[in-house]
């Protein structure tokens, strides 16, 4: 379907590598902010993924004038009422799910990726684990951060919020006591993506750059090449230091 290609470098951002050091010192080194170069939204490889997401609001499927807005919320709901064959949802969804009319009469699979048999990475939330820059405290803060995320507390963490484990050997055991979740553990699997951790991405998110981008092009606004160089400069400018 393409949505690997969609979801595959919005930009290009450099990494550091966390080594020795106290705890402290390696908790922060994780914490560290990335530094995206540039948007890559609008590359060969990204507008031939958002081609093939966006040819699925068609009139013969997916009505634009029905489709074009679709928030999460609403997809939820008309899956779990019985009006949409098909949805693409996240395991937080269940809850909703299962109190509507779909309960009992639903499957779940992965999204295929680019190659016969191979699945899809997707995109991932959760919550970010980080410490205060002027803590009093830094040693008994990375080892309560070393805690959290710990195989312990992301099983706790799923048990009460359900927020899936990060740790594979976590994630294997809670795959053998809930197979519904197979599914998705197998698409973190496949090469789950990341929000970047930087302070410009929030001002990305509430201007709705991308699904801006995505309704200006299925309801003929732009085409993808005016839409995606739109949305480039708007990144570039939300991420610029």
């Amino acid at each position: 379907m393409g949505i690997d290609q969609l979801e595959r470098a919005l930009f290009h951002s450099e990494h550091g590598q966390v080594g020795g050091g106290s705890r402290a010192e390696r908790a922060r080194a994780v914490c560290q902010v990335e530094r995206p170069r540039r948007a890559d939204v609008n590359s060969p490889q990204s507008r031939a993924g958002i081609k093939a997401y966006t040819d699925l609001i068609k009139p013969d499927n997916c009505p634009p004038q029905q489709c074009a807005d679709l928030t999460g919320g609403k997809t939820v709901e008309l899956f779990a009422s019985g009006k949409a064959a098909m949805a693409i949802l996240g395991n937080f969804n269940r809850t909703a799910v299962e109190a509507g009319a779909a309960n009992g009469k639903y499957a779940v699979l992965p999204l295929p990726g680019t190659k016969p048999g191979s699945i899809a990475p997707a995109f991932a939330g959760g919550n970010n684990l980080g410490i205060m820059k002027n803590t009093q405290r830094r040693t008994l803060a990375a080892e309560f951060l070393t805690l959290l995320a710990s195989k312990k507390y992301q099983q706790r963490m799923y048990d009460a919020m359900g927020n899936l484990p990060t740790l594979t050997s976590a994630r294997t055991e809670l795959a053998g006591r809930e197979p519904f979740l197979k599914p998705f553990l197998d698409t973190i699997a496949a090469g789950t993506r990341f929000v970047p951790l930087h302070p410009g991405w929030g001002k990305i998110d509430a201007q709705a750059v991308i699904p801006t981008m995505l309704e200006k092009i299925v309801t003929g606004q732009a085409t993808i090449e005016q839409a995606t160089d739109e949305a480039a400069t708007a990144i570039n400018a939300a991420l610029a230091p």
